[in-house]
């Protein structure tokens, strides 16, 4: 997949293609709750201003790339070293979602088009800039099951768009 063909799935001309299969995705979650939310926050919406969706997603979520291992260092210094390998810094970084789980604090490692995507959204981009990010991380990156994962995972806390982009006078 190309960027341009990226824009123009999210810009499509009939019902967005990224919508659609943000719904297709969502009719195999398995809690009602989220498919309400997801079609809800998405019915609106118009195919063209498919791009320009901003996702707000839940404050206490944040994402950190680190070229370090640095989700096992914490859990080794949390008291669960004793059941741990010995960590090798050559081993490489990580990506991680970190976010509050039953008043815990909760790491996930993500893949690089994933972090990229998410990453992108909390920092306020628009769902077309998000995907583009994605995209250069794996052309492969597939936005309808990224979208759906977002709901299913209670991630988006908001749907707005953001305004339209200002028009160029040669």
């Amino acid at each position: 997949a190309s960027l341009n063909a990226a824009t123009r799935t999210l810009a499509g001309t009939e019902r967005s293609p990224a919508i659609a299969g943000i719904l297709v995705g969502l009719a195999q979650v398995q809690e009602p709750h989220w498919k309400r939310t997801a079609a809800e926050a998405l019915a609106g919406v118009a195919p063209a201003d498919t791009p320009r969706l901003l996702l707000r997603l839940h404050p206490a979520w944040g994402f950190l790339a680190s070229p370090w291992p640095v989700d096992r260092i914490w859990r080794a210094n949390r008291g669960a070293a004793s059941d741990m390998a010995p960590i090798d810094l050559a081993q490489g970084g990580v990506r991680l979602e970190i976010g509050r789980s039953d008043n815990e604090v909760a790491m996930r490692a993500l893949d690089a088009p994933a972090f990229a995507f998410r990453a992108a959204l909390a920092q306020g981009g628009t769902l077309e800039e998000a995907a583009i990010a994605a995209l250069i991380a794996d052309p492969e990156f597939d936005l309808a099951a990224a979208l759906a994962r977002l709901f299913h995972d209670g991630a988006v806390a908001g749907v707005a768009l953001a305004p339209p982009a200002a028009e160029t006078v040669p």
